[in-house]
C-alpha cells in the first residue's frame, strides 16, 4: 500500500513536473516569439534612425553649400566695390579736382549689406537631440538620440538587436539573467531559471515590460526624429531655392557693374586728353553721369527686409538702361570730335590712369619724404594728379597743350602758402589781438576796412598766388604808409618766429625765407600760373620746365615745406 502510495504520487510528481515543464516550454515559446517581434522593432527602429542620419547630414550638406556659395557670391561682389572705390572712384575725385569741377560727394556711400547667407540660418540642431548628435559625429551604429538599443547590448559589446539565432538567444537569457558570469551576473542559466521557474514568472515578465518599454519608446523617439529631420530637410530645400535666388541675383548685379565699369575706366584713362582738349565743359557732365550710375550699382538692393528683393530685377533693369544710355551719349561725344582728337582719346584709352597715379604718388612721396605728410589732402590730390596727368600726356608730346597741368599743380602751391601765410597766420593774430577790437592793428594783407562792419577779414579768394609775394614782402606794397609797412614787418617777423618757422632765431633769417617764398610765388604765377603765361601753346618741354623748377629745384615746394615747422 504505501508502495503503491509511493508510486502514485511519484507519478502525480513526474505528471506535475511534466506539467510545468509543459507550461514552461510554452511561456519561453512565448516570450521567444515577443522578443523576435520586439527585435523587428528595434531593427526597424535602427533603420529608421540611420536613415534619419543620412538624410540630415546631406540636409546639412545642401545648406551649407548653399551658404558657402553666397558667401563667395558676395566676397566677390565686395572685392569688386572695394576696388571701385580704391582705384575708380578715388581716380575720378582727381579727375575732377583736375578739371575744377564739383563731383558727388556721396556717390560712394554704400549701404548696411548684410551677408546673404546671414538670411539663411539653418534650423539649430540644438532643437533636437538626434541633429545635436549628427552635428557632433555622436550618432554611430546602433546608439542614437541618447537612449541605448532597445534590448541593451551583449557581453561583447556587440547590441543584441543585431544577433540572431542562437547568439540572439543566448545573449537574450544572460541578459534575462542580470548579465554574463565574467560581469558578475547569472549568465544564461540564470536565464533559463527566470524563464523556467514559476515563481520566477512575475521578474520575467517585468523584464520583458522594461524591454517592451525600451523599445517602444526607442521606436517613437526614431519616429518624432523622422517628422523633424523630413520637416527640416522641407526647409533646407525652400532655403535652398530662396539662396540660389539670391545668388543669381548678386552674380547678375556684379557681372553688369563689372562690365559698365570697364566702360567707366576707359572714360578715366581718357579723361586727361579729353581736358586737354579744351573739351571738359562737354566731357566732365558725362563722366559725372557715368560715375553716380556706376555708384548706382553698388547701392542696389538685392534683399528687402532680410529677404529677397522682389524689386531688385526690375531696378537692375533700369540701371542697365541709364549705362546703355551713357554708352551711347559718350559714342555721340567721340563722333563728334575730329580724327585728330579721336585718336588722342584713343591712345588715353589704352593707358591706365590709375597706374599713373600710384608712378605719380610714389614719385612724389620719395622728393618730399616725411615732408609729404606735412601737405594739405588737397594738395596731394592736386600734385599727384597733376603727376600723372603729365605721365599720360607724356605720350603725345607736342600735340597737346600742358597748361592745365601747370594750373592744377600751381594750386597746391597756392594752397600750402595760403594756409600758412594767410590761414595760420589769421589764427596766430586772432589768438593775441582779437579783430573785432584791434583791427588796425592788424597786417593789412589779412583784413580791411568795411564801412558799418569795421574789419573784417578778407576772403580767402584775394589772396591769390600773387599776391602772396607782396604778403611776403618780396614786392613792394606802394599803396601802403611807412607805418602799416612797419606794422606789417613785425607781425609778419614775430608770427615766423613763434609759428612759422622751424630752428630760427635771428630775424634775418626770417626775412630772408619769407624773401625766398615771395620770389618763388611770384615766379610760379607769372611764368606758369597767371593767364598770360598761357597765351600761347604751353607744350610739353614748358611742362617739363615748370616741373623741374616746381618739384627739383634748389629752392623748390618740398625746400619750402621743410623750412615750416609743420
Amino acid at each position: 500500500m504505501a508502495g503503491e502510495l509511493l508510486r502514485t504520487g511519484g507519478q502525480v510528481l513526474a505528471d506535475t513536473l511534466e506539467t510545468v515543464r509543459d507550461e514552461a516550454s510554452e511561456k519561453f515559446d512565448g516570450v521567444v516569439d515577443y522578443f523576435n517581434e520586439r527585435k523587428a522593432q528595434a531593427e526597424e527602429t535602427t533603420k529608421i534612425l540611420q536613415q534619419n542620419q543620412e538624410a540630415y547630414q546631406k540636409a546639412c550638406s545642401r545648406s551649407y553649400a548653399c551658404q558657402e556659395m553666397l558667401k563667395r557670391e558676395y566676397v566677390d561682389f565686395c572685392s569688386q566695390v572695394a576696388e571701385l572705390d580704391e582705384k575708380f572712384f578715388s581716380t575720378y575725385r582727381l579727375l575732377c579736382d583736375f578739371a575744377d569741377v564739383e563731383y558727388e560727394e556721396t556717390m560712394t556711400e554704400q549701404q548696411d549689406w548684410k551677408l546673404p547667407s546671414q538670411q539663411l540660418q539653418v534650423w539649430s540642431p540644438a532643437d533636437s537631440v538626434l541633429l545635436k548628435a549628427v552635428g557632433t559625429g555622436l550618432l554611430s551604429g546602433a546608439t542614437a538620440v541618447g537612449l541605448a538599443t532597445a534590448l541593451g547590448t551583449a557581453s561583447t559589446g556587440t547590441a543584441i538587436s543585431s544577433l540572431s539565432g542562437a547568439a540572439y538567444l543566448s545573449s537574450l537569457l544572460a541578459c534575462m539573467g542580470g548579465g554574463s558570469l565574467a560581469a558578475g551576473g547569472l549568465g544564461i542559466a540564470g536565464g533559463v531559471a527566470a524563464l523556467s521557474a514559476v515563481v520566477a514568472v512575475p521578474a520575467a515578465a517585468f523584464a520583458l515590460y522594461k524591454a517592451d518599454e525600451a523599445v517602444q519608446k526607442n521606436y517613437e523617439q526614431a519616429l518624432l526624429e523622422r517628422r523633424k529631420v523630413r520637416e527640416y530637410c522641407a526647409e533646407v530645400e525652400s532655403r535652398w531655392q530662396k539662396g540660389m535666388l539670391i545668388r543669381r541675383a548678386v552674380r547678375s548685379l556684379t557681372m553688369n557693374m563689372y562690365s559698365f565699369g570697364q566702360f567707366f575706366r576707359d572714360m578715366l584713362n581718357m579723361g586727361a586728353f579729353a581736358v586737354s582738349l579744351k573739351k571738359n565743359s562737354r566731357y566732365m557732365p558725362l563722366l559725372n553721369d557715368a560715375a553716380i550710375t556706376l555708384a548706382g550699382y553698388t547701392q542696389l538692393n538685392v534683399l528687402d527686409k532680410d529677404d529677397y528683393n522682389p524689386a531688385f530685377e526690375e531696378n537692375l533693369r533700369q540701371l542697365n538702361l541709364k549705362a546703355e544710355k551713357c554708352r551711347q551719349e559718350f559714342y555721340n561725344f567721340f563722333l563728334s570730335l575730329s580724327t585728330q582728337e579721336q585718336s588722342l582719346l584713343e591712345a588715353g584709352r589704352q593707358e591706365e590712369f590709375t597706374l599713373k597715379l600710384e608712378q605719380a604718388k610714389a614719385d612724389l612721396s620719395g622728393r618730399f619724404g616725411d615732408r609729404w605728410k606735412r601737405l594739405d589732402n588737397k594738395s596731394q590730390n592736386f600734385l599727384v594728379s597733376g603727376r600723372a596727368i603729365f605721365y599720360q600726356l607724356a605720350a603725345a608730346r607736342q600735340m597737346i597743350d600742358y597748361s592745365s597741368v601747370c594750373v592744377v599743380v600751381s594750386k597746391a602751391v597756392e594752397g600750402e602758402l595760403k594756409r600758412r601765410l594767410f590761414s595760420d597766420f589769421c589764427r596766430y593774430m586772432e589768438e593775441r589781438l582779437p579783430l573785432a577790437e584791434h583791427g588796425s592793428q592788424w597786417p593789412s594783407g589779412l583784413c580791411q576796412y568795411k564801412d558799418g562792419k569795421g574789419y573784417v577779414l578778407r576772403a580767402s579768394e584775394q589772396l591769390t598766388l600773387g599776391s602772396i609775394a607782396y604778403l611776403c614782402h618780396f614786392k613792394p606794397d606802394s599803396r601802403l604808409s611807412e607805418a602799416a609797412r612797419n606794422r606789417n614787418l613785425h607781425w609778419l617777423s614775430q608770427y615766423g618766429r613763434d609759428r612759422l618757422f622751424r630752428n630760427l632765431a635771428s630775424e634775418e633769417e626770417i626775412w630772408r625765407l619769407l624773401w625766398e617764398i615771395g620770389r618763388f610765388a611770384d615766379s610760379v604765377a607769372s611764368n606758369y600760373r597767371n593767364p598770360a603765361a598761357h597765351s600761347a601753346f604751353f607744350g610739353y618741354q614748358k611742362a617739363v620746365e615748370f616741373f623741374a623748377y616746381v618739384l627739383e629745384g634748389e629752392k623748390s615746394l618740398p625746400w619750402i615745406v621743410q623750412q615750416f615747422r609743420k
